[in-house]
């Protein structure tokens, strides 16, 4: 079951608007829950933290899958990353990027994962998504569509989906496809 309010999640819109959250009233931020919380230090002790953790990821997802008992591993593969950055009033609202595992399940808010703009956040969010194996093109291009550095949604994707009771719905649970996908979401 997902972790996004236990309704089926549709592909294009994004989970983080079902996602529970909280008003970090020092900040006036929204912070996500997550499995792992948030990561809000500096952009490169976070990166040195997720390194190796986003690349243990798959290695302990593969060693532990079990054909007489199926999955097993705490985190699924990540399959979807959500960039979103909100202004109010000129101030930040809800910023920074959520990872999503192939079971639904919020995995960490990367607070300082930033997009539409050059800088540590943007490197930041590369950084991020070259581990996951988003091609370097495939972000430049999206970093530019949102090179106001205000949007709602930026969604990176490789969920098994397909249209289900003319919703197209993701798949909770499936083995990630190959190739990554990305969309402007509201």
């Amino acid at each position: 079951m997902n972790r996004c309010g236990g309704i089926p999640l549709e592909y294009w819109s994004a989970y983080t608007h079902k996602l529970e959250s909280e008003m970090n009233h020092n900040r006036n931020m929204l912070e996500f829950r997550t499995e792992m919380g948030m990561f809000d230090g500096s952009t490169y002790a976070d990166w040195a933290i997720l390194e190796p953790l986003l690349a243990g990821i798959p290695a302990l997802y593969k060693e532990v899958k079990y054909p007489e008992i199926g999955e097993s591993s705490t985190y699924g593969l990540v399959s979807r990353v959500e960039f979103f950055s909100v202004h109010v009033n000129d101030y930040p609202t809800k910023r920074g990027a959520v990872l999503f595992d192939n079971r639904g399940v919020p995995l960490l808010h990367a607070f300082n994962a930033l997009l539409g703009y050059g800088g540590s956040g943007p490197d930041f969010s590369r950084q991020l998504l070259s581990a996951l194996g988003v091609p370097d093109l495939m972000f430049s291009d999206a970093n530019q569509m949102v090179a106001s550095g205000q949007y709602d949604s930026l969604i990176f994707s490789r969920e098994r989906h397909e249209i289900v009771e003319d919703v197209d719905t993701s798949f909770i649970g499936a083995d990630v496809m190959d190739e990554w996908n990305w969309w402007l979401s509201s």
